[in-house]
């Protein structure tokens, strides 16, 4: 956790919902859980600490923090593991002459 910080958000907001910086804008999103995919999971820099119904952009109190990513990794690493167990030893056959 890092701390507590005004972030500009455009759309409305509830609080609890994810806060997801904008590709395109200077502001952010607020997403909910269910949302949010793989790709906006990589842009979210914490989690919205108030509501507002304002669809503008405005000011949002939000917790920021850094996601842990490890799942993720561990989850890729286990798949190349999985690969390399399955596929590696036709790899290493040598051709009978």
């Amino acid at each position: 956790m890092v701390g507590q910080v005004p972030v500009k958000v455009l759309g409305e907001v509830r609080k609890g919902q994810f806060i997801v910086a904008g590709i395109h804008f200077n502001s952010a999103k607020a997403v909910s859980g269910s949302q949010l995919t793989l790709e906006s999971y990589s842009r979210v820099v914490g989690i919205a600490l108030e509501d507002s119904n304002n669809p503008n952009l405005k000011l949002v109190l939000c917790l920021i923090f850094y996601p842990d990513c490890s799942w993720l990794t561990r989850t890729i690493s286990d798949q190349i593991s999985t690969f390399l167990f399955i596929f590696f030893p036709f790899f290493l056959k040598k051709k009978k002459n």
